[in-house]
């Protein structure tokens, strides 16, 4: 299921609890008229073309590790330093959909998904 608000991006962070939205800058990567922030995003315009929601539509890869344009060397360190992980809300939105990612990152207020966290929600240790 889509999200109604588009606050479900293609990568898998959460765009309502971004700091860029929350200003009024941006309104989510899937609105039309939104520019893509992250300027050599590559995650867009794959799942644009090839008509998925997220990543997590995708079964060229088991995983989004394989795939070199959800994981640019440059991102993959970003990521690395901010404890950012991406994966982990593909991952939640392929087990339970977009519409329960939306809903458990809304009430944590969270813009991605935080290992810790997920691991807990999904008893990983």
């Amino acid at each position: 299921m889509e999200s109604k608000n588009n606050l479900v991006p293609y990568c898998g962070l959460y765009c309502g609890a971004c700091p860029i939205y929350a200003k009024g800058k941006c309104k989510g990567c899937k609105d039309p008229d939104s520019p893509t922030h992250y300027k050599s995003c590559k995650v867009k315009p794959c799942c644009v073309k090839n008509e998925y929601s997220t990543c997590a539509e995708c079964n060229k890869y088991q995983s989004t590790d394989k795939c070199k344009d959800y994981n640019p060397l440059f991102l993959r360190f970003s990521q690395f330093i901010s404890k950012n992980n991406r994966k982990n809300g593909i991952e939640m939105i392929k087990i339970d959909g977009e519409k329960a990612f939306e809903d458990f990152m809304s009430a944590n207020k969270m813009f991605n998904m935080k290992n810790k966290l997920f691991d807990v929600k999904y008893k990983k240790h």
